[in-house]
Protein backbone atom coordinates (compact mmCIF):
# COMPACT_ATOMS: atom_id res chain seq x y z
CA UNK A 1 0.00 0.00 0.00
CA UNK A 2 2.80 2.48 0.59
CA UNK A 3 4.43 1.93 -2.35
CA UNK A 4 1.34 3.43 -3.92
CA UNK A 5 2.68 7.58 -2.49
CA UNK A 6 6.68 6.94 -2.54
CA UNK A 7 9.04 4.44 -3.64
CA UNK A 8 10.61 2.16 -0.87
CA UNK A 9 13.65 0.96 -1.96
CA UNK A 10 15.37 -1.96 -0.31
CA UNK A 11 16.34 0.10 3.06
CA UNK A 12 12.91 1.30 3.41
CA UNK A 13 11.71 -2.19 2.82
CA UNK A 14 14.10 -3.51 5.34
CA UNK A 15 12.57 -1.04 7.87
CA UNK A 16 8.96 -2.10 7.01
CA UNK A 17 9.75 -5.77 7.45
CA UNK A 18 10.17 -5.12 11.22
CA UNK A 19 6.75 -4.78 11.32
CA UNK A 20 5.43 -8.15 9.69
CA UNK A 21 7.89 -10.21 10.94
CA UNK A 22 5.25 -11.86 13.54
CA UNK A 23 2.32 -13.53 11.75
CA UNK A 24 -0.30 -14.43 14.45
CA UNK A 25 -3.66 -16.42 12.71
CA UNK A 26 -7.47 -15.66 13.53
CA UNK A 27 -10.30 -18.45 12.63
CA UNK A 28 -13.47 -16.43 11.95
CA UNK A 29 -14.98 -14.41 14.24
CA UNK A 30 -12.21 -14.16 16.38
CA UNK A 31 -12.00 -11.42 18.54
CA UNK A 32 -8.41 -10.15 18.83
CA UNK A 33 -8.70 -7.24 21.24
CA UNK A 34 -11.50 -5.41 23.26
CA UNK A 35 -12.61 -1.72 23.47
CA UNK A 36 -10.72 -0.72 27.08
CA UNK A 37 -7.50 -3.16 26.52
CA UNK A 38 -4.09 -1.75 26.80
CA UNK A 39 -2.98 -0.95 23.75
CA UNK A 40 0.47 -3.06 23.31
CA UNK A 41 0.38 -3.67 19.62
CA UNK A 42 -0.68 -2.40 16.03
CA UNK A 43 -1.39 -4.33 12.91
CA UNK A 44 -0.93 -5.29 9.75
CA UNK A 45 -3.68 -7.32 7.88
CA UNK A 46 -1.75 -10.30 5.92
CA UNK A 47 -4.95 -11.97 5.39
CA UNK A 48 -8.49 -12.22 5.42
CA UNK A 49 -11.12 -9.36 6.90
CA UNK A 50 -11.64 -7.49 10.40
CA UNK A 51 -14.36 -4.99 12.16
CA UNK A 52 -13.22 -1.93 14.60
CA UNK A 53 -16.37 -2.36 16.42
CA UNK A 54 -18.31 -1.27 19.70
CA UNK A 55 -21.36 -2.23 20.94
CA UNK A 56 -23.93 0.40 21.95
CA UNK A 57 -25.96 0.15 25.49
CA UNK A 58 -29.59 -0.78 23.55
CA UNK A 59 -27.66 -3.39 22.20
CA UNK A 60 -27.19 -2.69 18.76
CA UNK A 61 -23.57 -2.70 17.28
CA UNK A 62 -21.41 0.19 15.16
CA UNK A 63 -18.66 -1.11 12.33
CA UNK A 64 -16.35 1.86 12.68
CA UNK A 65 -14.07 0.75 9.99
CA UNK A 66 -13.66 -2.50 7.80
CA UNK A 67 -9.78 -3.83 7.31
CA UNK A 68 -8.61 -5.81 4.67
CA UNK A 69 -5.20 -6.80 3.34
CA UNK A 70 -2.75 -4.09 3.37
CA UNK A 71 -4.19 -2.21 6.25
CA UNK A 72 -2.69 -1.29 9.40
CA UNK A 73 -5.02 -1.04 12.56
CA UNK A 74 -4.31 0.96 15.65
CA UNK A 75 -3.05 4.36 15.17
CA UNK A 76 -5.77 5.45 17.08
CA UNK A 77 -4.75 3.13 19.67
CA UNK A 78 -1.19 4.59 20.08
CA UNK A 79 -3.07 7.69 22.19
CA UNK A 80 -4.15 5.49 25.32
CA UNK A 81 -5.80 2.38 25.05
CA UNK A 82 -7.56 0.59 22.76
CA UNK A 83 -10.92 2.47 21.54
CA UNK A 84 -12.71 -0.30 19.89
CA UNK A 85 -13.49 -3.85 19.97
CA UNK A 86 -11.40 -5.83 16.43
CA UNK A 87 -12.78 -9.12 15.40
CA UNK A 88 -11.87 -11.27 12.30
CA UNK A 89 -15.34 -11.76 10.00
CA UNK A 90 -13.50 -14.38 8.21
CA UNK A 91 -10.14 -16.35 9.09
CA UNK A 92 -7.39 -14.18 8.52
CA UNK A 93 -3.72 -13.67 9.25
CA UNK A 94 -2.75 -10.20 11.35
CA UNK A 95 1.07 -9.12 11.98
CA UNK A 96 1.36 -7.39 15.90
CA UNK A 97 3.64 -4.97 16.17
CA UNK A 98 4.44 -3.00 19.16
CA UNK A 99 4.58 0.75 19.06
CA UNK A 100 8.02 1.08 20.03
CA UNK A 101 8.86 -0.52 16.44
CA UNK A 102 7.86 2.50 15.13
CA UNK A 103 10.52 4.22 17.00
CA UNK A 104 13.05 2.95 14.13
CA UNK A 105 11.04 4.40 11.57
CA UNK A 106 10.75 7.73 13.00
CA UNK A 107 14.30 7.77 13.62
CA UNK A 108 15.83 6.58 10.22
CA UNK A 109 12.99 8.06 7.87
CA UNK A 110 11.74 11.24 7.64
CA UNK A 111 10.04 10.39 4.46
CA UNK A 112 8.05 6.87 5.63
CA UNK A 113 7.08 8.76 8.95
CA UNK A 114 5.40 11.97 7.28
CA UNK A 115 3.60 9.38 4.84
CA UNK A 116 2.12 7.39 8.40
CA UNK A 117 1.27 10.52 9.93
CA UNK A 118 -0.42 11.97 6.47
CA UNK A 119 -1.93 8.17 6.38
CA UNK A 120 -3.67 9.18 10.13
CA UNK A 121 -4.62 12.00 8.89
CA UNK A 122 -6.60 10.88 6.35
CA UNK A 123 -8.39 8.48 8.75
CA UNK A 124 -9.46 11.57 9.88
CA UNK A 125 -10.66 13.23 6.91
CA UNK A 126 -12.34 9.83 5.92
CA UNK A 127 -14.33 9.41 9.26
CA UNK A 128 -15.55 13.07 8.55
CA UNK A 129 -16.90 11.99 4.84
CA UNK A 130 -18.16 8.84 6.69
CA UNK A 131 -20.24 10.45 9.30
CA UNK A 132 -21.79 13.10 6.95
CA UNK A 133 -23.09 10.17 4.71
CA UNK A 134 -24.41 8.05 7.92
CA UNK A 135 -26.09 11.16 9.44
CA UNK A 136 -26.87 13.13 6.21
CA UNK A 137 -27.61 10.70 3.37
CA UNK A 138 -30.83 8.13 2.47
CA UNK A 139 -30.28 4.59 3.01
CA UNK A 140 -29.29 4.64 -0.97
CA UNK A 141 -26.84 7.34 -1.02
CA UNK A 142 -25.16 5.24 2.65
CA UNK A 143 -24.73 2.32 0.77
CA UNK A 144 -23.31 3.53 -2.15
CA UNK A 145 -20.83 5.72 0.03
CA UNK A 146 -20.53 2.43 1.56
CA UNK A 147 -19.32 0.18 -1.44
CA UNK A 148 -17.12 3.26 -3.74
CA UNK A 149 -15.27 3.51 -0.33
CA UNK A 150 -14.18 -0.13 -0.10
CA UNK A 151 -13.57 -0.16 -3.79
CA UNK A 152 -11.19 2.45 -3.82
CA UNK A 153 -9.19 1.61 -0.72
CA UNK A 154 -9.08 -1.87 -2.41
CA UNK A 155 -7.35 -1.08 -5.19
CA UNK A 156 -4.76 0.83 -3.17
CA UNK A 157 -3.64 -2.46 -2.58
CA UNK A 158 -4.61 -4.41 -5.29
CA UNK A 159 -3.84 -2.55 -8.90
CA UNK A 160 -5.00 -4.92 -10.98
CA UNK A 161 -8.43 -4.29 -9.26
CA UNK A 162 -11.52 -3.05 -11.87
CA UNK A 163 -14.90 -2.69 -10.54
CA UNK A 164 -15.51 -5.88 -9.07
CA UNK A 165 -14.95 -7.52 -5.74
CA UNK A 166 -15.54 -9.78 -2.70
CA UNK A 167 -17.33 -8.49 0.06
CA UNK A 168 -17.36 -11.10 3.11
CA UNK A 169 -19.82 -8.95 5.13
CA UNK A 170 -23.27 -10.10 5.98
CA UNK A 171 -26.11 -7.47 5.53
CA UNK A 172 -26.54 -7.03 9.33
CA UNK A 173 -22.06 -6.19 9.24
CA UNK A 174 -23.08 -3.79 6.66
CA UNK A 175 -25.85 -2.01 8.28
CA UNK A 176 -23.61 -1.55 11.34
CA UNK A 177 -21.25 0.13 9.27
CA UNK A 178 -24.10 2.86 7.54
CA UNK A 179 -26.60 3.05 10.62
CA UNK A 180 -29.33 0.85 8.45
CA UNK A 181 -31.21 -2.11 9.23
CA UNK A 182 -30.80 -5.71 7.57
CA UNK A 183 -34.27 -4.65 5.67
CA UNK A 184 -32.93 -1.25 5.01
CA UNK A 185 -29.77 -2.84 3.29
CA UNK A 186 -32.14 -5.12 1.47
CA UNK A 187 -34.14 -2.51 0.08
CA UNK A 188 -30.87 -0.27 -0.73
CA UNK A 189 -29.23 -2.87 -2.69
CA UNK A 190 -32.67 -3.97 -4.59
CA UNK A 191 -32.35 -0.20 -5.61
CA UNK A 192 -29.10 -0.05 -6.88
CA UNK A 193 -29.18 -3.18 -8.57
CA UNK A 194 -32.66 -2.13 -10.45
CA UNK A 195 -31.12 1.21 -11.14
CA UNK A 196 -28.36 -0.80 -12.91
CA UNK A 197 -25.97 0.73 -10.57
CA UNK A 198 -24.59 -2.15 -9.17
CA UNK A 199 -24.55 -6.06 -9.53
CA UNK A 200 -24.67 -8.45 -6.69
CA UNK A 201 -24.22 -12.12 -6.96
CA UNK A 202 -23.25 -13.62 -3.87
CA UNK A 203 -20.30 -12.34 -2.22
CA UNK A 204 -19.32 -10.30 -5.60
CA UNK A 205 -19.69 -7.10 -5.80
CA UNK A 206 -19.83 -5.30 -9.02
CA UNK A 207 -20.18 -1.12 -9.47
CA UNK A 208 -21.79 -0.82 -13.14
CA UNK A 209 -21.95 3.17 -12.90
CA UNK A 210 -19.30 4.65 -10.60
CA UNK A 211 -19.81 7.81 -11.68
CA UNK A 212 -23.44 7.80 -11.21
CA UNK A 213 -23.21 6.46 -7.60
CA UNK A 214 -20.59 8.96 -6.37
CA UNK A 215 -22.88 11.55 -7.62
CA UNK A 216 -25.92 9.66 -5.41
CA UNK A 217 -23.71 10.23 -2.12
CA UNK A 218 -21.20 13.00 -3.20
CA UNK A 219 -18.42 10.57 -3.15
CA UNK A 220 -14.73 12.45 -2.74
CA UNK A 221 -11.71 9.66 -3.82
CA UNK A 222 -9.82 10.07 -0.55
CA UNK A 223 -7.05 7.19 -1.81
CA UNK A 224 -5.79 7.90 -4.88
CA UNK A 225 -3.78 10.81 -4.49
CA UNK A 226 -1.88 12.08 -2.21
CA UNK A 227 0.55 15.80 -1.64
CA UNK A 228 3.77 14.11 -0.85
CA UNK A 229 4.97 17.23 -2.38
CA UNK A 230 6.03 18.38 1.64
CA UNK A 231 7.92 15.18 2.75
CA UNK A 232 11.00 15.48 3.98
CA UNK A 233 14.23 13.53 1.86
CA UNK A 234 15.41 10.73 4.14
Amino acid sequence: MLNNYIDIDDRLEKLLTILEKNERYYAEDAVVHYSGDESKNLYVVKEGWFISYTDLYDGRRMVIKTHHPGDIIGFEGIYHEQPADLKSTTAGVLCPFSKQNLDEIFRCSPKLSALLFSISVREQIVATDRLKAVSRMGAQARLAYFLLDLIFRLRITNSSMTNEFHLPLTQTEIGDSIGLTNVSVSRAFSYLVGMQLVKRTNASIKLLDELSLMKLCDYEDRYTKMDTSWFPCD
